[in-house]
């Protein structure tokens, strides 16, 4: 059952996954398209879902943009250290991203100043 929003419209939206294919490490510090479309989007309600393994290829521009943020099991510590500055992580999160277990995964939500371990039913 979908779920209508408050202002009677229909919620909508975009999943974009390998986001590093649209929003590249390589261009952090210049604004891109991508960038633009995010800052823009959320004026209408429009909900945008970036997804990638690899944090270090995605844009820290982008990864900035974002209200939530899950993060799954990461095996690289390139990675980890990208994700857990995103995410302000403490020594202890930090640690505990390379040590996820399939169902768990640490949840920055907008306005919290620390970030959450959850377990997610599957």
């Amino acid at each position: 059952m979908i779920k209508k929003e408050p202002n009677g419209g229909l919620p909508h939206v975009i999943v974009c996954e390998e986001v590093h294919n649209i929003a590249p490490a390589k261009f952090e510090g210049q604004e891109t398209i991508v960038e633009k479309m995010l800052k823009e989007m959320r004026k209408f309600g429009e909900s945008v879902w970036l997804i990638d393994q690899r944090p270090l290829t995605v844009s820290r521009d982008v990864l900035g943009l974002c209200g939530t943020m899950i993060c799954l099991r990461l095996q690289y510590s390139s990675d980890v250290e990208k994700i857990a500055d995103t995410m302000h992580l403490n020594e202890e999160q930090r640690l505990k991203l390379q040590e996820l277990e399939l169902e768990e995964a640490i949840v920055l939500l907008p306005r919290m100043k620390t970030a959450i371990p959850i377990t997610i039913q599957l």
